[in-house]
């Protein structure tokens, strides 16, 4: 069975729209045919989370849906400046901790400037998996006015 948490209005649509694009692949034979152990992974994406924090009214939300090695991550953000697209595609998932910064292992496709989407589907090494159940991946959004980072949030499990 799989739970879906609201992330908000357009986070909830987000959510169940992701949910019903992964269960109907699954239908129809386009993921793995062995059995696989989906899991879910949300962020909330804030200023306060960037390393150093800081203050700004930019937020956004995230969902990831791990099955087996195969990673699924949409989400939304609300900027106070335009994305910085130049920074990595502007929005992508790093590897480190709540309170470190680390390197960028998947960019992620970006709809929008001020207020838009993101999502990807990327493949993941075993030491990825894992670290990703441990916590150790999050998303970060770059703007213009705050190239090393605007907003920011762990991806935990659910």
């Amino acid at each position: 069975m799989i739970r879906v948490r609201a992330l908000g209005t357009t986070g909830g649509k987000l959510a169940a729209a992701l949910v019903a694009v992964v269960l109907m692949a699954a239908l129809t034979g386009a993921l793995a045919q062995a059995p696989s152990r989906m899991q879910a992974f949300t962020a909330t994406l804030a200023s306060q989370y960037v390393v150093p924090a800081f203050s700004s009214g930019s937020s956004g939300s995230a969902l990831a849906i791990l099955d087996g090695q195969e990673l699924l991550v949409t989400g939304k953000f609300s900027l106070t400046s335009p994305i910085d697209t130049a920074e990595a595609g502007g929005a992508h998932i790093h590897r480190g901790g709540p309170t470190e910064n680390g390197p960028v292992v998947f960019e992620l496709d970006v709809t929008g400037t001020l207020a838009g989407t993101f999502q990807g589907r990327f493949q993941l090494s075993a030491d990825q998996v894992t670290a990703l159940e441990n916590g150790e991946f999050y998303i970060q959004v770059h703007s213009q006015d705050h190239r090393s980072g605007e907003i920011r949030g762990q991806l935990t499990p659910q």
